[in-house]
């Protein structure tokens, strides 16, 4: 049994400021995680600022624009949190990929994730044709779904260096029951 993650580097690799990823989560999946990990190490954090995530929904259309302007100005990364819920400014970020393709700096990359279950129709459809792709189902098993969240758990915890085997049965339970 393997861990079920996306090859982020291949995913990075496929994209460039003109081509945007978007992540099709099912719930209990979020690509937030994925990409902070694959941004730390290009060396883009919120902490320096090359990093921003925005979830959308209600009022952060205008916080979304910012970063993204941000973003394709200084070359960062910007992931957009949930987009389908701001299909009103579908249009509006349709307008500032396509910008940031021709006038953008080269570092610009924008993730965007999307629930399964979105209307689809609603989003015009040159963003989805330039799109990378990348679908996240949740594990489909009790074992699967145990593995993965101890994987994201021992993740976290590697920096550190000093993990105890009782930290190590701890997490294991944690995961369990979650």
């Amino acid at each position: 049994l393997q861990h079920a993650t996306p090859k982020m580097e291949s995913v990075y690799a496929d994209s460039s400021r003109a081509v945007p990823v978007m992540f099709v989560h099912f719930p209990g999946r979020c690509p937030l995680r994925d990409v902070e990990a694959l941004a730390r190490q290009h060396g883009y954090t919120c902490e320096n600022g090359r990093f921003c995530h925005v979830a959308l929904g209600d009022g952060q259309a205008n916080k979304a624009e910012d970063a993204i302007d941000g973003c394709v100005s200084e070359g960062g990364w910007v992931l957009l949190d949930n987009v389908h819920l701001a299909e009103y400014w579908l249009p509006t970020l349709e307008a500032k990929l396509e910008a940031a393709a021709s006038h953008g700096h080269k570092q610009f990359r924008c993730f965007m994730s999307v629930e399964a279950g979105a209307d689809f129709l609603v989003f015009p459809a040159s963003l989805i044709q330039r799109s990378v792709k990348v679908v996240l189902q949740p594990p489909s098993t009790l074992k699967a779904n145990v593995l993965e969240g101890f994987a994201r758990l021992h993740d976290e915890r590697e920096g550190d260096g000093q993990r105890s085997g009782e930290l190590n049965q701890m997490c294991f339970v944690l995961s369990f029951l979650h």
